[in-house]
């Protein structure tokens, strides 16, 4: 009944509280068809000037009450809960006047659709269509689209009743080509379609296309770059086949991609005809990449008869090339919520766990059935999340709800991705996945940025950073004059709040948690720039510099005790070739970390003002003192067999090494990780110190920067062993169980 005192407390306030309690407004919310009752609609009871509004659900009954409103017009309002599509949302104007309203009741339509597929003139689907619906009379306004997906089909919904025109337009951002007769596919609509109380079912559009621009004399289809009439040109054929037959594909999806200073003008797409072959003519002489795309397989890269990445062409050539389409497969799931309604425009992220870097973010939202496609994935091991975002903002002046929201969810209804169950894909399209996706009440957070004095940073620019979804997302808001800000809709979760005003900075990591924070205060620091290089220990060898084929060593500074997924609250920076950086913007004490040390060398110190800070927090100062990382390759190390309970050798497993933490308040860290395929290991050259390791099976995945709770986790299965300087230890290793 939380929503009813709301109304009452807020209502009453904007009346100055003398006008009398007591009045209520209530009703019931049914289906129009049946007349069943509704349970779980958002009733929103919102003011005749719209500046105040609150709401609350039916009970399982249909149920609903607003006690104790101020006499008044109002506006009563039963939808669809967050991410439903199901009903159409209704309206009522009731008056208050002393008297209460009982029997406000509002039926719902239930909201229809059309669903059908999207054919070329050839008879293929189409991918990547924009279809429309919109009324057909041309004056009632409303216009509903998507997109077809990898089957050509597509599912428009939430109409209401009437005469709809659907029409498909192939999208020119897509950079889809055209069919193999090299004619453009045009606007095309079916015919006006009366959708009154059923969904359109089967609703086909057949794309028409334009005039062909003629034939081509190997029935390739091809891609002319055109350029100016007196510029040298270059041509590229090549043959897309199915790796695991060898048969040819046809209406593959060919790209390019020019390596010059400059795109060449023309076309850089184009498709296969049936014999799988595909010409660019025209092009202008330079590198190139590209890559090709087909339904049912994974993009692959083109590649010459040397089997090089990058396709040279030449003037007057024709670059012979190949592209060979791993198979791939598809997992189609079904988002429902803990009622078993169905959720809808709920974006799926995609995270492969073998290490490859493969993820598909927010996209493929679900339907209104709670139907969601994710196409074209490789063979391995995945976690699957919904991605509940918020679906719009209220004015300013209308107070928030405190309803439950939906929350980010990993398969099969895990509140986080280290609860998730991993999805094996092998050999097969997986179908039936169900996501239950959990609610819980969304939380604020508020507080007030200060400037370095002290004072109210009200220009301070500031953002909200969430963290531990693959990405960081940035959620800018604004402060007021005294420098407050408050912020609404917030899931738990893993967040930093990250200010500047000038040079000034600052970057308040915020936990995972249910409860609402105040009074955050978020206080500026000057940040200073602290130069840097890296030398080796022996002055007689050069320091390793930057080498070709190879990443540059990484050196970054994170806050002290900050523990945020991925980068956090790192500022990092690339070494140059001669082994000199700079990190810029440092304030509060940090630790450095140094990544993409070459092989064969280690961190053996990290100097500032004097002394070694290398597992030290530093604050660092503005008087010019340099920060030296020195490298070394006279080191310890660390080898070994490993076995299963047995001993008998483990022919693939993995091996990770951590550093010890150096203070109850640490947390290990990664110092290395390597994929045994033969039952031996070794690490070095390392530096004299504690350390753990550990053997776990070969697909636990990949450990990122960040994954501080799977680190902790898997220190505590390994073994501590501590390392003298340029000691030679053997640690024999059983293969760790990992839930």
């Amino acid at each position: 009944m939380s929503a009813a005192w709301l109304v009452s407390a807020f209502l009453l306030q904007a009346a100055g509280g003398t006008a009398p309690r007591g009045a209520s407004i209530s009703g019931r919310v049914t289906a129009q068809d049946s007349g069943q009752p509704l349970p779980r609609i958002v009733v929103t009871l919102r003011s005749a000037d719209h500046l105040r509004q609150v709401d609350t659900t039916t009970d399982p009954d249909g149920r609903y009450l607003f006690t104790e409103v101020v006499n008044g017009r109002y506006f009563v309002t039963a939808d669809n809960d967050d991410h439903v599509a199901t009903y159409l949302p209704r309206s009522l104007d009731v008056e208050v006047g002393g008297a209460s309203p009982t029997d406000v009741d509002l039926a719902l339509a239930r909201a229809l659709a059309i669903e059908g597929r999207v054919f070329d003139p050839l008879g293929d689907p189409r991918r990547g269509v924009q279809v429309s619906a919109t009324h057909a009379d041309g004056r009632t306004p409303g216009s509903w689209m998507t997109t077809t997906d990898d089957r050509g089909v597509y599912r428009v919904y939430g109409l209401t009743p009437g005469s709809y025109r659907v029409c498909g337009v192939a999208s020119n951002g897509l950079r889809v080509p055209a069919p193999a007769d090299g004619a453009p596919l045009v606007r095309t609509c079916y015919p006006d379609l009366p959708v009154l109380s059923q969904d359109g079912i089967n609703i086909d559009i057949h794309m028409q296309s334009g005039e062909a621009p003629g034939g081509t004399p190997d029935g390739a289809s091809v891609a002319a770059a055109t350029p100016a009439d007196s510029a040298p040109t270059g041509n590229i054929r090549g043959v897309v086949t199915d790796q695991p037959s060898g048969r040819p594909i046809p209406r593959a999806i060919v790209r390019l991609g020019f390596r010059g200073a400059s795109r060449p003008a023309g076309d850089l797409t184009t498709g296969t005809n049936a014999d799988g072959v595909f010409r660019f003519a025209g092009l202008t002489p330079g590198q190139y990449d590209g890559f090709v795309s087909a339904p049912g397989h994974t993009t692959a890269a083109l590649m010459d008869r040397a089997h090089g990445g990058l396709l040279s062409v030449g003037t007057d050539e024709t670059l012979q090339v190949t592209a060979a389409l791993p198979r791939a497969y598809t997992i189609t799931a079904r988002l429902v919520d803990a009622f078993d309604t169905p959720i809808a425009g709920v974006g799926v992220s995609v995270h492969a766990l073998d290490g490859r870097p493969f993820i598909l973010a927010f996209q493929n939202a679900s339907d209104d059935l709670g139907r969601v496609r994710l196409p074209e994935l490789p063979p391995g091991r995945y976690r699957i999340c919904a991605e509940p975002v918020r679906s719009g903002v209220s004015p300013r002046a209308v107070r928030p709800s405190m309803r439950d929201r939906l929350l980010r969810t990993c398969y099969p209804s895990a509140p986080n991705d280290n609860d998730a169950q991993p999805i094996t894909l092998d050999a097969a399209d997986l179908d039936d996945l169900d996501i239950r996706i959990r609610r819980g009440r969304a939380r604020s957070i508020s507080g007030v940025i200060l400037d370095r004095t002290g004072a109210p940073a009200a220009d301070a620019s500031a953002e909200l950073q969430t963290f531990g979804r693959g990405v960081v997302m940035d959620r800018w808001f604004r402060v007021d004059r005294g420098g407050r800000f408050r912020l609404d809709d917030i899931e738990p979760g893993a967040y930093a709040i990250a200010a500047t005003l000038g040079d000034d900075a600052a970057f308040v990591p915020i936990g995972a948690g249910d409860d609402d924070i105040d009074n955050l205060v978020v206080a500026l620091q000057t940040g200073v720039s602290v130069a840097g290089r890296i030398v080796a220990d022996d002055p007689s060898i050069a320091a390793p510099g930057g080498q070709p084929g190879r990443a540059p060593i990484h050196v970054s500074a994170r806050l002290d005790g900050e523990r945020l997924p991925g980068d956090g609250s790192g500022i990092g920076t690339t070494t140059n070739s001669d082994g000199t950086f700079t990190l810029a913007g440092l304030f509060g004490k940090r630790r450095i970390d140094v990544e993409n040390v070459p092989p064969g060398w280690f961190v053996a110190a990290i100097r500032y003002r004097g002394r070694d800070v290398i597992d030290a927090a530093i604050e660092f100062r503005e008087d010019q003192q340099p920060l030296e990382v020195v490298l070394s390759t006279r080191g310890g190390t660390i080898s070994g067999i490993v076995a299963d309970v047995v001993d008998k050798r483990v022919a693939r497993a993995r091996v990770l090494l951590f550093t010890a933490p150096s203070r109850k308040d640490d947390s290990p860290r990664l110092a290395g990780s390597v994929l045994s395929v033969t039952g031996i290991y070794s690490f070095g050259p390392l530096r004299e110190g504690d350390y753990v390791i550990v053997a776990v099976p070969a697909d636990v995945p990949t450990l990122q920067v960040g994954d501080w709770d799977q680190m902790a986790q898997l220190a505590g299965l390994g073994e501590r062993v501590t390392l003298a300087e340029m000691d030679r230890r053997t640690v024999d290793l059983r293969v760790a169980s990992v839930r």
